[in-house]
């Protein structure tokens, strides 16, 4: 391969990294919006689906951080005031896989990542992608409650291979784990504390399906962040393609980028 090739190459690679990082859609439920059973929020490259709750909450709010800020948007409140905040929803029923029955109330089995019987009735939501990305989707979960995020087949992302990450409203790490309830029952892929805000990151396929609720309570859901193509990850400074990790991209950063495939050449 010509150096010509291989610094076009590395810069192509650098601008789709700057370009990840830059170009993303955010979808929001509307602050103002009536939540019903199937109802579908779609944006340009995204949209997500509300599950079969027959009881959906009307929209709250909570303060965004400093990880969630793009989440916000301006609502009114109950005295007439104009606010910004992150406007969720949630249902009243808990995630299972049978109907709902005569009282509106779910049914069936909750999700086991053995037994992939994903949600047909209670609080659950369905983001589908246009195209392959990343999405973060903006939570609330209450404590001991198993978190889940699976595909279309019941088939889990397993937090603990890094299939989705999980941090709070200003991007500290949140881990998931194995918390005691009320009952002192171990809950596993669980929070500690009550998570506001949160934000769930996972990459996608195009088409794919991907459902995200808790067992044995009701997920808050305010929203995701779609942003297409692969993700090359950041360099030492912490900013996408900064491979020497003084802060910016430069043209050093590519000869790193041109030395790092004329090695492989060897």
């Amino acid at each position: 391969m010509k150096i010509k090739n291989l610094l076009m190459s590395a810069l192509m690679l650098l601008c789709g990294a700057q370009a990840f990082a830059q170009d993303a859609e955010v979808v929001l439920y509307p602050a103002d919006g009536t939540p019903a059973d199937g109802q579908v929020i779609e944006g340009t490259n995204v949209s997500f689906k509300l599950g079969n709750d027959g009881k959906w909450k009307a929209p709250q709010f909570i303060n965004a951080g400093t990880a969630n800020a793009n989440f916000k948007q301006p609502y009114t409140d109950s005295e007439g005031n104009e606010k910004n905040a992150i406007a969720y929803i949630s249902g009243n029923n808990n995630p299972k896989d049978g109907g709902l029955n005569a009282d509106n109330a779910s049914t069936g089995t909750s999700y086991t990542p053995d037994n992939k019987k994903l949600p047909n009735s209670g609080t659950y939501f369905v983001i589908t992608p246009a195209k392959a990305g990343k999405i973060r989707a903006c939570i609330v979960l209450n404590n001991a409650k198993s978190l889940y995020v699976t595909k279309s087949d019941g088939t889990m992302l397993d937090p603990d291979a890094g299939e989705f990450t999980i941090t709070d409203k200003n991007g500290g790490e949140v881990t998931l784990g194995i918390n005691k309830d009320s009952k002192e029952q171990e809950i596993p892929y669980s929070v500690a504390s009550k998570l506001e805000g949160g934000m769930v990151e996972f990459n996608v396929e195009a088409g794919e399906s991907y459902y995200i609720f808790c067992t044995g309570s009701k997920l808050g859901f305010g929203g995701v962040e779609f942003t297409e193509g692969s993700d090359p990850g950041p360099g030492p400074s912490g900013k996408r393609g900064d491979l020497d990790g003084d802060g910016v991209v430069t043209v050093t950063d590519i000869m790193i980028l041109v030395n790092i495939f004329l090695g492989t050449m060897q």
